[in-house]
Parts: structure tokens; C-alpha cells; sequence
């Protein structure tokens, strides 16, 4: 049993570790090993499935999994895409769901809970990804910081943070995540940060003792004091990016945002039901960029309109129902479980503030992390409501 707990142990902590991985692109290397990792996914899964009980975000996680295999086989009989993908659509489109599906069965059956990811493997990943993300946004160059995507890796591990005992710990955590929030000069990141922090305060202002309250009220007023000072010492950099907002529309989002929607008012029927296919927004080139090295394509660059292009309608109400059972999910241990309900609270909050504005659902290492937390904390509800033996 040792052996197979560390095993287990090891293959969450290569999920976890996945977005450094794949930070510079998916290469033949990196979709062989993501590929190894949902093989695993699915035979651990499917293995056990029928002694398994699905309810609430379990179950409708099981129907998108169900309902993208059926989207990836109807835009493959259309003999519009290659081969590369196909493949693509095989091991993106379906790991964060696989991760979910697998960790949800490991947590039903007793052989992972929420103590091995907290424990073992959440501060060296944090740190990891910090650290990385640090680097990684740091022009060695210029000597300025540049914007960068990796600041994903460590705030996306941030509702892990809630559940850390250790108070120490927690707020080392919070210090890493948070410099490296404000060092992306990502403004999706930093207004998740934001809301995050203040949307758990405020959610558990009626249940904070005098106590906690002032600490949170010290935590925030720490943070506000912070930001000023710190973007003073980047030369207003950070600022700067909130109020170039109006001048380049959100980085162009809003002629992004139009362009899609016409494009899909423009399919027919039956794609407007089921769906393009997977990252189907840069694959039909409805957005191009042009700069002095290359011509690109870009993504929607918010989840809600790239699931309605790439899953159709049917796509769109499944996920829609899916973040709304989250949300209950999050208010359920609201009364019962205060670090659950924080974790869960900021999962949710990161997720749509980072949907609204960016991406999770097509960049599949990233939402993997918050997969396994919210598998392990259903599978919890579960148990609390007696749904199983």
C-alpha cells in the first residue's frame, strides 16, 4: 500500500507540476508525456467506474467528458481536420476532465485525500511555480519585467493555500503568489488576486470573530499598501496597464469578442448545436496578429465564448451548469467547513474572473490543478451527505 500511495503521490505531483512543463509549448516530447498521464487518467478511471457513484459536480463532469468524446467524433467524420488535430483534440480538450474523473475515483475508493495534496506535494509546487514564474516573467535583456502567462502556475494554486494548518506557511504562500501576480503585470491575474482575497473576506465577514476580522482587515489594508509602494518601485508600470485598458480596448478583447461572435453567427446549424471542435477559434484564424517575427492567430480569450464556438450551444449550458454546481458545492461548507468553503470560494472566484478574460478551459495543465482539489472536496460533500456507503 506504501508503494502504491507514492506512486499515486508521484502522479499527482507531475499533474501539478504539468504547466512548467508545457510552458514553452507542446512539443512531440511534451504530448507523449501529457498523453502518459491520461492513459493513466483512464484506465485508473475507467477502471473502477462501475462501482463508483456519481452525484452533483461529479456527475456533470462525466457528461462533458461524454459529450466532448461525441464532439470529437463528429468534427472528425467532417474530414476537415488533420491529424495533428485530432490528436490535439484527444489529450487537450479531455485532461482536465480525465484529472477530475481520476482523482474523484482515487478519493471514492480511499487512497488519496485532501491531507496527501496539502501535505506532500501543494508548498514545493507553490514554490516551484513562483520561483519559475519569476524567472520566467523577468527580462534579462531589458531588465524589465514583461508581461507573461506563467503567472497562471502559482495563482492557480492559490485555494490550496486555504487549506494550509500552518498559518506561517499561508502567509509565505500568499507573499510568493501575490509578488508574483503583481511582477506578471497581467491584469486578468492581478484583478483575480484582488477579487479573490476580498470576495473571502467578505463572503465569511458574518462567521469572522473580532479577531480575524482585524487581521483581515490588516491583511488587505497590508496589501493595498503594498501594491502602491511596489508599483511606485516599477515605475507605475502596474497602474499603467489598468489605465491603458480604454486606449487598447483590453488588449483588443473587444474587436476579439465581436469577431467571434460573428463568425458564429455565421455557422450552420448543426455546428451551432454541437460545435467546431476544440480551439477551433485559433484553428478557423478569425483573429490574426502580425508583428515584425511572425503572423499568429489568436484564441477567444474568454472561456464562455470559445466553449459556445467550440461545443456549440449544448457545450455552453453543460459548462454554465457545471460552474453553478460548483458554486453550490462552495456554499454547501460554507456552514460546515470553513477551510473547504475558502478553498472552494477562491477556486471558484480565480476561475470565472480568469474565464471572463483570459483562459482555463483550453489550456488543459492549468485547469488540471483545480480538478483534483475540486474531486477531493466532492468527494468530502459526498461522504457528508451519505450518498454512499
Amino acid at each position: 500500500m506504501i508503494c502504491k500511495k507514492n506512486i499515486i503521490a508521484l502522479y499527482f505531483f507531475a499533474v501539478l507540476c504539468s504547466p512548467i512543463l508545457f510552458m514553452n509549448g507542446y512539443g512531440f516530447f511534451h504530448r507523449l508525456l501529457l498523453a502518459a498521464l491520461e492513459i493513466a487518467a483512464i484506465y485508473g478511471a475507467f477502471l473502477f467506474i462501475p462501482n463508483i457513484k456519481f452525484r452533483g459536480v461529479a456527475s456533470l463532469v462525466f457528461v462533458l467528458f461524454i459529450f466532448f468524446l461525441l464532439n470529437i467524433f463528429l468534427n472528425s467524420l467532417t474530414g476537415k481536420w488533420h491529424v495533428n488535430q485530432l490528436i490535439e483534440a484527444l489529450t487537450d480538450s479531455l485532461w482536465w476532465l480525465l484529472v477530475f474523473l481520476f482523482t474523484y475515483v482515487l478519493a471514492q475508493l480511499k487512497i488519496i485525500d485532501e491531507s496527501m495534496i496539502r501535505d506532500k506535494m501543494l508548498v514545493v509546487v507553490i514554490f516551484i511555480g513562483s520561483f519559475f514564474s519569476f524567472f520566467k516573467m523577468f527580462n534579462i535583456d531589458g531588465g524589465e519585467f514583461l508581461t507573461s502567462n506563467s503567472v497562471y502556475i502559482p495563482l492557480l494554486l492559490l485555494p490550496y493555500v486555504f487549506l494550509q494548518k500552518n498559518s506561517k506557511l499561508r502567509v509565505i504562500c500568499f507573499i510568493l503568489i501575490m509578488l508574483c501576480v503583481l511582477l506578471s503585470l497581467k491584469r486578468t491575474a492581478i484583478i483575480a488576486f484582488a477579487a479573490t482575497i476580498l470576495g473571502v473576506f467578505l463572503l465569511n465577514i458574518r462567521y469572522n470573530t473580532k479577531k480575524s476580522f482585524i487581521l483581515s482587515a490588516i491583511y488587505i489594508s497590508s496589501f493595498i499598501i503594498f501594491f502602491y509602494n511596489f508599483n511606485n518601485y516599477l515605475d507605475g508600470k502596474i497602474l499603467y496597464r489598468f489605465s491603458s485598458a480604454a486606449e487598447d480596448g483590453g488588449s483588443g478583447r473587444v474587436e476579439i469578442y465581436s469577431a467571434v461572435i460573428q463568425h458564429f453567427a455565421d455557422l450552420n446549424f448543426e455546428e451551432q448545436i454541437f460545435g467546431r471542435g476544440y480551439n477551433m477559434v485559433r484553428s478557423d484564424q478569425i483573429i490574426e496578429v502580425k508583428n515584425y517575427f511572425r503572423q499568429f492567430y489568436l484564441s477567444a480569450h474568454n472561456d464562455f465564448l470559445e466553449v459556445l464556438y467550440d461545443y456549440g450551444f449544448i457545450g455552453e449550458v453543460l459548462y454554465l451548469l457545471f460552474l453553478f454546481k460548483l458554486c453550490q458545492s462552495c456554499f454547501f461548507w460554507r456552514n460546515k467547513n470553513r477551510a473547504y468553503f475558502c478553498s472552494m470560494a477562491s477556486s471558484v472566484i480565480i476561475t470565472i474572473n480568469v474565464s471572463l478574460f483570459s483562459h482555463l478551459v483550453i489550456y488543459p495543465t492549468y485547469f488540471a490543478n483545480l480538478m483534483i482539489l475540486w474531486a477531493i472536496i466532492e468527494n468530502e460533500k459526498n461522504k457528508l451527505e451519505h450518498v454512499y456507503d
